[in-house]
């Protein structure tokens, strides 16, 4: 991991960062055909502002690497359709 960067791992739904962020990374690990993982910028999915969904194959993982990073003013949250799959947040603070 670059120096001044930090993740976390969301297993399921979760607030996966509740301050502003860069968001430089996200790896998505989907246990069945057809899961997805949406990321919102804010604390749930009701207030966020979505952000983008990711859909996957049984047992396969993906990564989206976003450059310099994303700026997400609130929050990250995770909302996963599979209580299995598993997200990394890889984030910069900007608190």
């Amino acid at each position: 991991m670059p120096e001044g960067k930090s993740f976390v791992v969301i297993k399921g739904d979760g607030l996966a960062v509740q301050w502003p962020v860069l968001l430089t990374d996200i790896l998505f690990y989907c246990s069945a055909d057809g899961n997805q993982c949406l990321i919102y910028d804010g604390l749930d999915v009701t207030s966020g502002k979505f952000f983008c969904r990711l859909q996957g194959a049984n047992d396969r993982s993906y990564h989206v690497g976003l450059g310099e990073g994303v700026e997400f003013s609130s929050g990250i949250y995770v909302d996963q359709s599979g209580t299995s799959d598993e997200c990394t947040i890889c984030f910069r603070s900007l608190a």
